[in-house]
């Protein structure tokens, strides 16, 4: 794991030379949201992870279900499910 202390509480693993930071992305809108913003919030976050040496690698939709509690589970909730945007950059190992 890296140690960048800018990173702290973020997953970064170190494997075959390089040091990977995963973290969730989320475009956010008040009122309608375009493809153009979508893009403009991502570039970003992407120079964001560049300012601290980190090169985008790749995105992936994940796939999660949540599990309702005790107590949910009493009431009748079910499970739901959805997915999350995971960007991964990386950084060479000197």
């Amino acid at each position: 794991m890296a140690n960048d202390s800018k990173f702290a509480g973020f997953r970064t693993y170190r494997v075959g030379g390089f040091d990977y930071l995963m973290q969730y992305f989320e475009a956010k809108f008040t009122g309608t949201g375009t493809v153009h913003a979508v893009a403009d919030q991502f570039t970003a976050f992407v120079a964001n992870q560049a300012a601290s040496g980190y090169e985008f690698f790749r995105t992936d939709e994940v796939p999660y279900r949540v599990t309702p509690g005790c107590l949910g589970g009493l009431l009748g909730a079910k499970e739901t499910y959805g997915h999350c945007t995971i960007v991964t950059f990386r950084k060479k190992v000197d």
